[in-house]
């Protein structure tokens, strides 16, 4: 007689793989506006590269993803970062549809070109074109905020000066537009910090182009953006 012994063997639980499918809008005052495309979608704590791209309806899918749970992060440039953490997922046949209907604040603003000038103590006069990156015709806001003193002042509000315009913002179109700002006596060497905002019409929260400049005496144009002179 033979007698034989079975080692015992342990199993280990089957990981299972799964689809993902989500859709990203952009959403804003309470109502939907459009499909938000190039969005890159990360998966984990890895954000050096996108494991998908949103495509023209706002659509990604990311397959072949193991049982476990994830963290996602929703970036474009010029967009607020959104993320969503904690989501479970269990894998299988049936895809897992991942709908939160984000909301993407800030459209892509970009001032263009800037060119400041100060023709006296009580007057600067501002020229900038502003280009929005929207899909349609959206009503947009666009400004300047002049600050005297330190950074405090900016952080507080304590604007000396400040002009907004209401925009009608055309895909692909640039928009140039002239500030006169009159304010306060200014003297040589004061610093002035001179913020350039655009938003649109979804949010009222400004991206910013941020300059600190001196305030000098000097003649001619100014060579260099954002540097004021006082003749």
């Amino acid at each position: 007689m033979i007698f034989s012994s079975c080692q015992e063997t342990r199993l280990e639980p089957l990981a299972l793989k799964g689809t993902i499918k989500g859709n990203v809008q952009t959403y804003g005052a309470g109502s939907m506006l459009d499909n938000h495309a190039d969005v890159k979608v990360y998966v984990g704590t890895d954000l050096s590269e996108p494991i998908a791209v949103t495509d023209e309806q706002g659509d990604f899918m990311i397959d072949e993803l193991t049982t476990g749970t994830y963290k996602f992060l929703f970036a474009k440039d010029g967009f607020d970062t959104a993320k969503i953490e904690a989501i479970p997922f269990l894998g299988g046949k049936a895809p897992v549809y991942l709908n939160t209907k984000m909301t993407m604040y800030h459209s892509a603003t970009e001032i263009k070109n800037m060119n400041v000038e100060a023709v006296n103590e009580y007057l600067i006069i501002i020229n900038m074109d502003i280009e929005t990156e929207m899909s349609t015709h959206k009503k947009a806001v666009a400004g300047v905020q002049l600050f005297l003193g330190d950074l405090s002042k900016v952080s507080s509000k304590e604007y000396i000066g400040s002009r907004g315009y209401d925009l009608l913002v055309i895909p692909g179109v640039v928009n140039s537009i002239t500030v006169h700002l009159f304010m306060p006596l200014l003297f040589t060497g004061d610093t002035l910090y001179l913020i350039a905002y655009g938003a649109d019409g979804r949010d009222f929260g400004n991206h910013y182009n941020e300059n600190q400049e001196k305030i000098y005496t000097g003649l001619g144009s100014p060579t260099e953006i954002l540097t004021i002179c006082i003749p």
